[in-house]
């Protein structure tokens, strides 16, 4: 930056400062204040996504004009550009009329929306033909982000996968890091037809894809017609005369990073299933390919393989694999396994021998059928047939030799093998070693005497447990009522936590974000001031953290006497900044105060702090008053304010604030009253009775009662 352009060093220190506190103002639900902002027209794209969650909230205006960079009517899918940043447009407008190029007036509001701000358009105006914005250079890494989010971009790299979608053409593009998805419209224009192994560069707009609820599934490029489709090198035209690799030396070819195009591999096929994968043998190696083929072809024969190179746990596999035979075919030898590490060690796909006890009956469903075949004491290993015909033939208990191809289940994410398994075709593939052993004569007799001499024990066990049965059922009962006394003291507890956590600490980070929120308004024309502001606020968060530690160790809020109530509410308004707090007035007579029990303070204080939030962050009201007087009635707390209310009977049951107010005010023996309605303002009192000082004492007796 240049020196004549440098903020001021206060300015600079303040916005490093609220640089780093607003990346969790701005994330953390209980810190983002809906304090009421002017209303203002947005005018550019980029205002609207680097507004703030408090701006977005309030819905603003937005008026502007910009170039369509894609749209498909029939989804429903609107992107826009205006030259400082891309947006999603969600309109119930029809766009046929519209074309990638067209520059459009736009006129609806801002909103959240599900990941990033978008415009809610109420009124769409063609203005003419706009030019297409300059893309930026993306990878995955930044598109999967979400940094590039409706945004003009563009992306290079080769193409995996291509298939028709109707008119649309869908690539899979690996950019020698990741996967992409790319979508192009008009797709059945582009020549060649199959772009599987070109190097692409396309330009489009970076989308956000969505599953049913709603979450997120990950990132694809909308490209907007074939002219956005650029081809840099292109396919080959025949598959097969791609480079011809050992399955050896596959190893290196991956630490290298050259599996961005195809390559080819031959050998003889150990096993397949059509149209998901099939393993093939070169020599001593395996390699695992992925292919979509339906057409079936018989272990032993010899094939070549074309595709592109993976990671499969530690070891290599092929993607997206198209093979044919070369007629090479021969037997293939399985590889004995002797121990339990060693098949552990062997390649993904490898022909495999194994010795075991069965330990279950395959069920006879629809395949795959799953066997458990033990082959050491500690380690058992899945068997998964294809065929189920004839599984009712393999005998329990009995040892079998194996042959099949080892194909372990893996981690995608983490590249790990989460268990053994081998597939093979069926039962054919089990060679009965030793039948499951079938009792003799003696060992029936052995069995009968056993069986006798168990039953002796139990009837023993019967009769020395029924004596003392009276015993235990009472010390059972004992320790059943202790148990349940102890559950509703935790239950209690856990209450009280949480309604102190929330009224107090939770509350308290609020008024650190109305600070903060204070010191962003007067940074720019008052930087100096916003410096002692950012003090303050972090004398505050100082105060926040103090608090934090008192749960951590003491587990318990602090209490205040009565005659500290009013000052304690005081310090709420200081924590809150000037702005809010010149918005509070409080009423709080001092006998009325000096009256309360350190409980009843307690308590109050936080009904008070509650209410006071929720009229500035939920109501936005510009005047809050807070009320305490002795009536006729008893001590009277009062909390008015004139902002937007709400309706009571939309309040969810689980709302924390709300009902934390009023288990407060029944801990005292009062009710808490609501009165407020949409537009009306809201009222919330509580009333101590006269004889309040008789219910505690009666609470007190009835506690007391209670087992310790």
């Amino acid at each position: 930056m240049h020196p004549a352009v440098m903020p001021c060093r206060p300015l600079r220190l303040l916005l490093v400062v609220m640089s780093f506190v607003g990346g969790i103002y701005g994330a953390n639900p209980l810190i983002a204040a809906d304090a009421p902002l002017a209303k203002k027209v947005i005018r550019t794209c980029l205002e609207l996504m680097t507004a703030s969650r408090e701006t977005l909230a309030t819905r603003p205006e937005v008026d502007l004009e910009a170039v369509v960079t894609f749209v498909q009517p029939s989804a429903t899918l609107l992107f826009v550009h205006d030259g400082t940043a891309g947006v999603y447009v969600y309109t119930g407008v029809d766009l046929t009329p519209f074309a990638t190029g067209t520059r459009i007036k736009i006129h609806g509001t801002g909103q959240l929306g599900l990941y990033a701000p978008i415009i809610a358009a109420t009124k769409l105006t063609v203005a003419g033909q706009g030019q297409m914005p300059e893309p930026i250079p993306a990878t995955v890494g930044r598109i999967l982000s979400g940094a590039l989010d409706s945004q003009w971009i563009e992306y290079t790299g080769v193409v995996h996968t291509d298939q028709p979608d109707w008119l649309d053409r869908l690539l899979q593009v690996y950019d020698g890091t990741r996967f992409l998805n790319v979508r192009v419209q008009g797709g059945d224009k582009i020549e060649p037809p199959n772009l599987v192994d070109a190097r692409v560069r396309v330009r489009g707009v970076a989308a956000r894809i969505q599953d049913q609820d709603g979450f997120t599934k990950g990132f694809s490029i909308y490209v907007p017609g074939e002219t956005n489709l650029e081809i840099l090198e292109p396919p080959s035209e025949d598959p097969f005369a791609a480079p011809l690799i050992a399955v050896t030396n596959l190893g290196k070819w991956m630490v290298a990073k050259r599996q961005e195009h195809l390559f080819r591999i031959s050998g003889v096929v150990n096993f397949q299933i059509p149209g998901k994968w099939l393993s093939v043998q070169d020599g001593e190696a395996a390699l695992l390919v992925e292919s979509p083929q339906t057409n079936t072809i018989a272990p032993g024969s010899g094939i070549e393989v074309v595709g592109f190179l993976a990671k499969y746990g530690r070891f290599p596999r092929m993607l997206n694999g198209t093979w044919r035979t070369n007629g090479a075919d021969h037997p293939v030898t399985p590889r004995l396994i002797e121990n339990v590490d060693q098949l552990s060690n062997s390649r993904p796909g490898q022909f495999v021998r194994i010795e075991g006890r069965l330990l279950n009956q395959p069920p006879p469903k629809v395949p795959p059928s799953a066997a458990i075949v033990q082959v050491s004491p500690l380690r058992e290993v899945q068997v998964q047939m294809l065929d189920t015909s004839h599984v009712d033939q393999l005998q329990v208990g009995a040892e079998y030799r194996i042959d099949g191809v080892f194909a372990p289940l893996v981690d995608e994410l983490e590249h790990t093998t989460a268990y053994d398994q081998i597939w093979v075709a069926g039962a054919p593939s089990f060679s009965l070693i030793r039948p499951a052993p079938v009792p003799t004569a003696g060992q029936h007799t052995a069995g009968a005497l056993i069986g006798l001499s168990l039953i002796g024990v139990i009837l023993l066990g019967w009769w020395w447990q029924n004596r003392r049965q009276r015993i235990a059922l009472n010390e059972m009962e004992s320790a059943l009522a202790f148990s349940r006394a102890q559950l509703v003291r935790a239950e209690n507890e856990t209450s009280r936590i949480a309604r102190d956590l929330h009224d107090g600490v939770i509350q308290s980070i609020y008024a650190v974000g109305m600070r903060l929120e204070e010191c962003r308004r007067v940074a720019s024309s008052r930087p100096e001031a916003a410096v002692d502001k950012l003090a303050n606020t972090s004398e505050a968060l100082n105060h926040v953290i103090r608090e934090v530690r008192g749960f951590l160790t003491g587990m318990e809020a602090a209490s205040i006497q009565g005659k500290e109530l009013k000052t304690a509410l005081k310090s709420v308004l200081l924590d809150l900044g000037d702005e809010a707090a010149n918005r509070i007035a409080l009423d709080v007579d001092t006998r009325a105060a000096e009256s309360l029990t350190s409980k009843e303070a307690t308590e109050l204080f936080h009904i008070c702090k509650e209410a006071i939030s929720n009229s500035l962050r939920h109501s936005h009201a510009s005047r809050v008053e807070v009320l305490l007087q002795e009536t006729r009635e008893g001590c009277r707390v009062e909390i008015n304010d004139n902002g937007t209310g709400f309706d009571p009977t939309t309040v969810s049951a689980e709302s924390r604030g709300l009902n934390n107010m009023r288990a407060r005010a029944k801990t005292l023996g009062a009710t808490l009253k609501l009165a407020t309605a949409s537009g009306t303002g809201t009222r919330i009192a509580v009333v101590l009775p006269e004889d309040r000082r008789t219910y505690e004492s009666a609470r007190f007796k009835t506690d007391s009662r209670r087992p310790d």
